[in-house]
């Protein structure tokens, strides 16, 4: 069944690659959100499906810009202007890096890379209402089907699934660390609750409501503490983004808080109480109780200081900790920030942090001109609100390479353009009568 719409998909995206140039992205993303070729391995053995639709979408993006409908503009959007800067210091870094590139670091970068083509590959090719809500789809549907996934597990005693009693994702693939697979959850639940709001259908609002509750009892069981704070700037942002008024607004605000608090109390003991249980195991072991995290923090800082323009180079980070500060931490940076920092240089670092300053400053556009149904407003709102479990996630996890953070990036930026678009349209239409 997997591999008949696999190949039906692929189909649907050859046959509209022309006409509806829209489809191999939408699909192409989807695919790269849901990762199926690791929950469905068997179903993808010789079938290069995500080949297939990167060359498909690149395809559409070619036909387009020969039939001069390629938007331009929007590559000089602040946003897109901070993602080419970041590339160019990503590559440079690693072009100039005095440390060795292991295999591990050629295939961050080319992943990273390849992530940044499509985006901006895709990004003009999501011009209109059925694209945009393809794509908020892809991100509902990721967060049903991995909710189901990880209640699954649990029920169904799949111990396999556990690492030390944490649930994991699937093998081998992007979201095989519970952090991750956690944060792909939290990062897909304001897709959810905002929908509940948004859609009408009562059935489609049930659907909404028994997806939020198995992705947060999915969340409690790979025990991520930096998942739990990343839901709550997720949910805290959606709060702020509910479009009612007034006493509403607040009765709806104060549930939704109060509910999430609830919940985190009731489920999620054992989860906060892994602190303590490290502190404790460490100081019956006679060790300094140092939380390896922030261990690692220590030593990307003093690389920073070491390398303030461009880094240790891509991947490199755990090898420089080792040569210039050896013993002091052999981890990752676990840090999204101080990794692009020290790895590829303070700039790199303020580029990824202005991505959410720009998003913060295109859903404020969105909000003013899309009306309170606009599918493009429930998207936007959605997107930003997981940017900001993300960068709440980010803070404990090595994300750059985490393809939905580009995504939702791209989602919330077609939005904009779209409601912009709308407006100058309305405004021309006011000023010609």
């Amino acid at each position: 069944m997997v591999k008949f719409l696999t190949v039906l998909s692929l189909l649907v995206a050859l046959f509209t690659v022309a006409t509806l140039p829209w489809v191999a992205p939408v699909l192409y993303t989807t695919f790269s959100v849901l990762q199926p070729q690791y929950v469905w391995f068997w179903a993808f053995e010789g079938i290069p499906a995500f080949k297939i639709f990167a060359g498909l979408a690149l395809i559409a993006w070619m036909i387009q810009a020969f039939k001069k409908n390629i938007q331009y503009s929007v590559y000089k959007l602040p946003i897109n202007k901070a993602l080419f800067a970041l590339t160019f210091f990503v590559n440079f870094s690693d072009l100039i890096s005095s440390y060795p590139a292991g295999f591990s670091s050629v295939l961050v970068l080319e992943v990273f890379n390849t992530t940044i083509l499509m985006y901006f590959c895709c990004l003009p090719l999501i011009n209109n209402e059925k694209a945009v809500l393809c794509l908020t789809c892809a991100f509902i549907f990721t967060g049903i089907y991995y909710g189901y996934d990880a209640n699954d597990a649990y029920f169904n005693n799949l111990w396999n699934r556990f690492d030390q009693g944490r649930l994991v994702g699937p093998s081998k693939g992007a979201y095989s660390d519970n952090n991750k697979f956690a944060l792909l959850m939290v990062l897909c639940i304001p897709f959810l609750l905002l929908g509940f709001f948004h859609f009408k259908n009562l059935i489609v609002k049930l659907i909404m409501m028994l997806g939020m509750g198995m992705l947060m009892h999915g969340i409690f069981l790979t025990s991520s503490r930096g998942a739990l704070l990343a839901i709550a700037g997720a949910v805290f942002v959606c709060t702020r983004v509910i479009h009612f008024s007034g006493f509403k607004k607040t009765f709806i605000n104060v549930a939704i808080l109060a509910g999430f608090v609830f919940v985190v109390l009731d489920q999620a003991g054992g989860t906060l109480s892994r602190s303590n249980e490290m502190v404790n195991a460490n100081t019956r072991a006679g060790e300094e109780p140092m939380n390896p995290r922030i261990a690692s923090w220590i030593v990307g800082f003093k690389l920073i200081k070491n390398h303030p323009l461009f880094g240790v180079g891509v991947y490199r980070f755990r090898t420089a900790s080792a040569i210039e500060f050896p013993g002091e931490s052999p981890h990752v940076a676990h840090n999204t920030l101080i990794k692009f920092s020290a790895e590829s240089g303070l700039i790199s670092g303020f580029l990824y942090l202005y991505t959410f300053w720009a998003s913060y400053l295109m859903i404020r556009k969105i909000n003013r001109h899309a009306g309170k149904d606009s599918i493009y407003r429930y998207s936007a709102n959605s997107a930003f609100a997981a940017l900001g479990g993300f960068f709440i996630g980010a803070i404990f996890a090595d994300l750059d390479i985490f393809e939905p953070y580009y995504y939702l990036l791209m989602l919330l930026t077609a939005c904009y353009v779209q409601v912009l678009a709308l407006e100058n349209a309305s405004n021309s239409s006011v000023q010609l009568t």
